[in-house]
């Protein structure tokens, strides 16, 4: 094999690790920058550049159930504690005897009048012509109050911390530019499942990219009220598969960004199988396909973030059958490098945000022991290394997607169509086991 080729690879290995080594280092700088805990909540603890006597605006949190989600009950309750002066939650349902309503209002218990709306999606309401998700917010944002000058989105899987709306809205306060803010969600993995673990690793890359190519998550979300309508959101998300990841580029359209706020972290403990990672990967990836003007990059970081490597590899093995050992040996050394950086950084960035979350009383138990850390991980990068370009491949020639039970077809532009409706079924499964 010449030498300019496995100089070559070599080279390649060393760019791909300082370029991801550097998206890294950034997150890891702007994930530490989170404001100590001050008096004023709406000061100090929350954004130091939050003026001085600022009121909090009235909020509604848009929660659309479908199904008994795992971890549902723990949300609801999680939201009727938080520490904001005037919000409301909305909970959408896409039909009336939805499991997840009841949950929700056991758990929101005598408060559920207080603090709670409930909406029911009609024929007419459920569009074709996008998710199920998007006509459930389209529904709630449809006729808000007058006063209601924020809105924000949660996952059913997530469990908020007290003041998690307040630091979503903080910047909207601080920033007239700022037309939607976002958080950052993560997976803790429960036990030795490589389903976990795989799940752990890849999000743990791709929060990285969504904090650098500014894709939001609609998991933690708030938006301007006003912007629903001036900035055409509305209209936008009843052609679209997902409500997050187009609203920064449609926000841009308007003068508007979105800002990301690496500290405001939702944890996910619920339990998935192996089985499942890579659907719930393609179908992550296909948003950024349909509806983010960085899908090229995207890809780009899928196929050479994998490729690469397992081509230095496989030609390192070739090159040990075939004795040429001097051959071998630095490609299986720079392989070798390349993935033992790797799992540094994934340790860098579970351990940065491990300290985040510790610093919540309802995160305690968060961090494993490091021998225990460095083994899951390794099998977790591996195995999410081999599973990316197939759900990369999968995700850019799909012609259609199934979501929470429901068939979608891809059409050109970015455009989708529903393609079915039944209400969710509920499948026999582990107790907190879902994805």
């Amino acid at each position: 094999m010449p030498a300019s080729w496995i100089l070559s690879l070599n080279i390649a290995l060393l760019v791909l690790a300082i370029i991801q080594g550097t998206l890294v280092i950034g997150f890891l700088v702007a994930l530490a920058r989170r404001p100590r805990p001050g008096q004023d909540s709406r000061q100090a603890s929350v954004d130091p550049s939050v003026p001085t006597g600022a009121e909090w605006p009235a909020a509604r949190v848009v929660l659309c159930v479908r199904g008994a989600d795992p971890s549902l009950a723990r949300c609801a309750e999680a939201v009727a504690r938080l520490d904001y002066p005037s919000y409301r939650l909305m909970v959408v349902a896409d039909n009336e005897a939805d499991q997840g309503l009841a949950i929700v209002r056991e758990a929101l218990g005598n408060r559920v009048d207080e603090i709670a709306q409930f909406l029911i999606l009609e024929d007419a309401d459920r569009l074709e012509s996008c998710s199920m998700k998007c006509s459930a917010l389209v529904l709630a944002c449809r006729d808000l109050a007058p006063e209601v000058r924020v809105v924000a989105t949660i996952d059913a899987d997530t469990r908020p911390d007290r003041d998690w709306l307040k630091q979503l809205v903080a910047p909207m306060l601080a920033d007239e530019r700022v037309g939607a803010t976002t958080g950052v969600r993560w997976y803790s993995p429960r036990g030795k499942s490589a389903g976990e673990w795989t799940r752990m690793v890849w999000n743990a890359a791709a929060i990285v990219q969504m904090w650098a190519y500014g894709i939001p998550w609609g998991g933690s979300m708030a938006i301007r009220r006003e912007l629903l309508s001036k900035a055409g959101l509305l209209d936008r998300w009843q052609t679209t598969f997902c409500e997050d990841t187009p609203t920064a580029s449609q926000l841009k359209q308007h003068g508007y960004r979105v800002h990301t706020i690496p500290f405001l972290i939702l944890d996910n403990d619920e339990r998935c199988k192996l089985g499942d990672v890579i659907p719930w990967v393609k179908r992550q990836l296909l948003t950024a396909r349909l509806h983010h003007p960085a899908w090229g990059l995207v890809l780009s970081h899928a196929i050479s973030t994998t490729g690469i490597p397992l081509l230095t590899l496989l030609l390192g093995l070739v090159m040990l059958m075939l004795q040429r050992f001097t051959d071998a040996t630095w490609l299986l050394s720079g392989f070798a490098i390349y993935e033992l950086l790797m799992l540094g950084l994934v340790i860098g960035i579970a351990r940065g945000v491990h300290q985040r979350l510790a610093e919540s009383s309802e995160h305690r138990e968060i961090a494993p022991p490091l021998p225990a850390l460095l083994a899951a991980l390794s099998i977790g990068i591996v195995v999410s290394q081999t599973s990316y370009p197939l759900a990369a491949f999968g995700a850019t020639f799909a012609s259609g997607v199934t979501w929470r039970q429901i068939r979608y077809a891809i059409l050109p532009r970015g455009r989708i169509q529903r393609l079915n409706y039944a209400p969710f079924q509920h499948e026999e499964q582990v107790p907190s086991q879902s994805l």
